[in-house]
């Protein structure tokens, strides 16, 4: 009876001391963890011309390097902005703060010559080209690529004299699409058209819309994002 109570007692002390060296070894695994990423936020990581900066706070910037470029050339500072995280598999996921649509406007106005729609682009002097659509009763479709255009009336228009007009930007590289009018004219009263872009930069091609882009750690010191290797400096 006591040999049966001294081997239970020595088999409880060994449950007991696996349980315990069990829980210290996931409290050391989860501290490893989170040592490795106190150490790496905040930081900066640099590839060939970019830097991510990770703040402290979930905010992040991803900029140009221009100091990295041999011959300078025409650059944004600020490439995407938002903020990130790490999912279950401690992976960086961000998510950038979507840049603000350009604003056009559109004027109409009549012209002496009725026989004819005028179309006219106005754009700033620095500003890069874009190309319109124009959509005319969701059938007849006019793409403006110069600064005017000029069409008989009669091959468009309905005999009403009353049509829906549809104007909106070709998508160019990444921007996509931009509506920019639409609504029901009388062309007895409007003719001539004059669509008003804004500035339209480098920025608004080179800015990069992440949503919930995941970026891959590689030891304690490389993120590989889009293919980018950025190496904590």
């Amino acid at each position: 009876m006591e040999a049966n109570q001294s081997r239970n007692g020595i088999i409880k002390k060994k449950l007991l001391i696996f349980f315990i060296l069990s829980i210290t070894c996931i409290c050391c695994r989860t501290l490893v963890d989170n040592r490795n990423i106190s150490n790496t936020f905040p930081a900066e990581y640099f590839s060939s011309y970019e830097k991510l900066v990770l703040y402290e706070n979930g905010s992040f910037f991803l900029l140009n390097n221009g100091s990295m470029l041999a011959h300078p050339i025409e650059e944004c500072d600020t490439i995407s902005k938002g903020v990130w995280r790490l999912n279950d598999h401690h992976n960086l996921v961000l998510n950038s703060i979507p840049k603000p649509d350009p604003k056009f406007s559109l004027e109409k106005n009549r012209s002496s010559s009725r026989d004819s729609l005028y179309f006219y682009i106005e754009k700033p002097n620095e500003s890069f080209a874009l190309a319109f659509e124009v959509m005319i009763n969701k059938k007849r479709i006019l793409t403006i690529k110069k600064d005017r255009l000029a069409v008989l009336k009669s091959r468009y228009i309905n005999k009403t004299g009353v049509d829906l007009f549809e104007v909106s930007t070709l998508p160019d590289h990444k921007l996509p699409s931009y509506p920019i009018f639409s609504d029901s004219i009388n062309t007895d009263s409007y003719n001539s058209f004059v669509i008003k872009m804004p500035q339209i930069g480098f920025c608004d091609y080179e800015y990069q819309n992440f949503e919930s882009e995941e970026a891959e750690f590689v030891g304690k010191r490389k993120i590989v994002l889009n293919n980018k290797v950025f190496i904590q400096n």
